[in-house]
């Protein structure tokens, strides 16, 4: 997408932060079923993709330990905010450094972002998030219903999404002492 979009859109990111600890291998197989996803999926495949990624961060919903969500419909804001955060994101794991602290807790995350026209299906979709306030953390039943919603898109009105999972290269994760500087402020505890 090099051109701009002309439409209005919105904009939803949704990113959850696990301890690798008590979560062995999770990390891996999200990133495994990233990898093995065709470029292209019809939306009955985009839909089964989105499940089976739900279905594995459900299983493990007790560990989930912190979480941020975004939503934008200001049409001047969406467009600019999906990439600010797919370039960001990809940033940060290119330059995940070691642990700074021998016994520092290890954490994984997986980072969902979806760009949608504000008048189509999806748009209208993710509009019920305007009326939801979350300013002291992410409660556990608003991850759940947030985590729940992404296979019942449709993603035929959806512009891009987009998928990441960390560690990244160096297979370091985000330390806990990380949790609270400039990068990973917006996270907020699952209550």
């Amino acid at each position: 997408m090099s051109d701009r979009i002309t439409a209005p859109h919105v904009f939803f990111a949704l990113q959850v932060l696990w301890p690798r600890a008590m979560c062995p291998g999770l990390e891996e197989r999200l990133a495994d079923r990233v990898r093995g996803a065709a470029d292209v999926l019809d939306e009955r495949g985009k839909a089964s993709f989105y499940e089976g990624l739900v279905d594995e961060l459900l299983a493990v919903a007790d560990q989930l330990q912190y979480a941020s969500w975004e939503y934008l419909d200001d049409p001047g804001e969406a467009e600019d905010a999906y990439w600010g955060w797919l370039e960001g994101t990809a940033q940060d794991a290119r330059e995940e450094q070691p642990w700074r602290y021998p016994d520092d807790a290890s954490y994984a995350f997986v980072t969902v972002l979806v760009l949608a026209p504000a008048r189509g299906l999806t748009g209208r979709l993710l509009d019920e998030l305007t009326d939801i306030e979350d300013e002291d953390g992410v409660s556990a039943d608003l991850l759940d219903h947030l985590l729940r919603m992404l296979p019942t898109l449709d993603f035929p009105s959806v512009t891009s999404d987009v998928v990441m999972v960390r560690p990244g290269r160096g297979g370091w994760g985000v330390m806990e002492t990380q949790l609270g500087d400039g990068t990973y402020h917006h996270l907020g505890p699952v209550l």
